[in-house]
């Protein structure tokens, strides 16, 4: 039950509060409890996090930023090419990524990567849904973004 305060209480049969428990951050609850210690309370959901996106989920159109600048359009596809599926780059790129020629994309846990032909992977994080931000961060920072479809 939630009366006065915004406490968090779970009673008994006969409505004695057993433990009361207050929000500390959102979503979750603690709770001094003399002899046990603290006790915490979570929605399992909320900790859970944002589950890990999966492969059929990242297929389509996808715009690399510089800033506000667009520096190039991928396309991601289902399409099996060694340990991930074929990217294509859109004419129009930036000469730079152009010279990468990434072979292919795949998920690896929570993180997007673009292996390139030769050279070290550009590896990507979700900032939010359909937003990308290549890791580690630079000054530059680069996102990628979902294009509508």
């Amino acid at each position: 039950m939630f009366p006065d305060n915004d406490l968090l209480r779970l009673v008994d049969a006969g409505g004695r509060t057993l433990i009361e428990f207050s929000e500390v951050e959102d979503g979750i609850y603690e709770a001094p409890t003399p002899g046990l210690g603290v006790l915490f309370l979570q929605n399992a959901a909320s900790a859970a996090g944002t589950p890990a996106k999966l492969p059929d989920q990242m297929v389509g159109d996808w715009t690399m930023k510089r800033g506000e600048t667009i520096v190039c359009t991928a396309t991601l596809s289902m399409t099996p090419i060694g340990d991930g599926f074929s990217i294509a780059l859109k004419p129009g790129c930036d000469p730079a990524i152009m010279r990468l020629n990434f072979a292919h994309w795949r998920l690896d846990r929570d993180i997007l990567q673009f292996n390139a032909a030769s050279g070290a992977p550009w590896r990507f994080e979700e900032i939010e849904n359909d937003v990308w931000r290549r890791v580690p961060e630079s000054a530059a920072e680069l996102t990628l973004t979902r294009q509508p479809q």
